[in-house]
């Protein structure tokens, strides 16, 4: 008798693991009780990008829809926020890369204040997209099946892109830690001491695209490219030049916000500078009102970064020293001038730039590292389109504690 029934069991987790599904790991994500924060059940059949986009020969022509994303949910889990992506079609494992899978990798781009321009604009190398920029995001989740210590390894140290590796280092690009595989769906486990406590006003924007472990240069990390004709590892359909993007699915209601629309929105050109790009809006389940107070959930990892290099760059200078926190608002003054002067000459130079970022100051010159807030600050470039510059220094809850604008 158990000898049957144990063949009875193995027959069965055989026939579960032969459809794609992992009986411990779907008890997992079953077992735990999680409020669902945001939810949003996108348009079935559209993972082609704008339409037209041809998948490379290295998938079956039978699945024709391993790329189409038909729903996203956020969850509270306590100390957890768990992040869930649900597919067409089955996820077909590799064991290369720990038994997940292979096709594709998923970027989410979260706007944390509603505010106008507050935030990055620029997505993740090798997107060739932007996000709006009233829509300017705060964190972005990179979801691949790559082992997350080496992710993260490579990202500050490894990479030769400095933008990318600030971003990293400053706690805006999250890499989860844990992920459950489970037939048609994937769980990202993502702490919340990375991502910050979610909120209800928090706007998020889904990004699918083919992955390739191979493409990790300037320009892209881990982006399968779209090009004119699909080969046996590209996709299809894109152009010659630059304009398209490498973009398969998003958040797309059908309505005001559609994905055929939003990623056929570009104008090609040889020069990348002079290309036109889609860009890409979030989407809300509710708009902020009036003056209400925003609370960004700034992560302990930034907090923890920010102490981090305050501490290296303070040389000599105690934390009880009196001279220097009566100084404190001079310095904050004097740093501010200095990036407001900075910020009003990249605008000349750079007029096609309509979202400046302490980032771009940085990477092209115009102010070096020694430029930092003292205390647990931050500086801001506020530069709204025909407005004037405005530097704010924000404290570690967001809140603005001082600021100077253009005159």
């Amino acid at each position: 008798m158990k000898l049957i029934k144990l063949s009875i069991f193995l027959t069965l987790i055989i026939f579960l693991n032969g459809c794609g599904v992992n009986p411990i790991e779907k008890s997992i994500s079953e077992a735990i009780s999680r409020d669902i924060l945001f939810e949003f059940e996108d348009v079935v059949g559209d993972g082609y990008g704008p339409g037209y986009y041809s998948y490379p020969r290295i998938y079956d022509s039978s699945r024709r829809n391993i790329f189409d994303l038909i729903k996203f949910t956020v969850e509270d889990a306590g100390d957890y926020i768990f992040m869930k992506f649900k597919f067409a079609e089955e996820i077909i494992r590799n064991t290369e890369f720990f038994g997940r899978w292979d096709q594709f990798i998923i970027d989410v781009y979260i706007d944390k204040d509603q505010q106008p321009y507050s935030g990055e604009s620029k997505t993740l190398l090798g997107r060739d997209c932007s996000i709006n920029p009233h829509n300017a995001w705060e964190s972005v989740v990179m979801v691949n099946p790559l082992h997350p210590e080496w992710v993260k390894n490579y990202l500050e140290y490894e990479i030769n892109d400095i933008r990318t590796k600030l971003l990293y280092k400053s706690g805006n690009i999250i890499i989860p830690d844990f992920y459950i595989v489970s037939y048609d769906t994937i769980t990202a486990k993502i702490p919340k001491y990375l991502l910050g406590e979610p909120r209800e006003w928090w706007g998020y924007q889904v990004l699918v695209m083919g992955f390739d472990e191979n493409e990790r240069n300037i320009e892209n990390i881990f982006v399968r490219k779209v090009k004119a004709t699909s080969s046996t590892n590209n996709f299809g359909g894109g152009s010659a030049y630059y304009g398209n993007s490498n973009i398969l699915d998003i958040l797309d209601n059908g309505n005001d916000i559609n994905q055929k629309n939003i990623l056929s929105d570009y104008s090609i050109n040889p020069v990348k500078e002079r290309a036109k790009f889609p860009v890409l809006p979030l989407v809300y389940n509710k708009k902020i009102v009036g003056k209400e107070k925003i609370d960004v959930g700034f992560s302990r990892q930034a907090e923890r970064i920010v102490k981090r290099e305050e501490k290296k760059s303070s040389g000599n200078v105690k934390e009880d020293n009196e001279d220097f926190k009566k100084d404190e608002k001079n310095i904050h003054i004097k740093n501010m001038k200095k990036i407001l002067d900075a910020a009003v000459k990249y605008r000349k130079d750079n007029p096609e730039d309509i979202n400046i970022t302490i980032f771009d100051l940085m990477l092209s010159g115009y102010i070096d590292e020694s430029v930092k807030a003292p205390g647990n600050n931050i500086y801001k470039v506020q530069d709204e389109k025909g407005g004037k510059i405005k530097i704010e220094c924000n404290n570690i809850n967001g809140e603005i504690i001082l600021y100077i604008e253009e005159e």
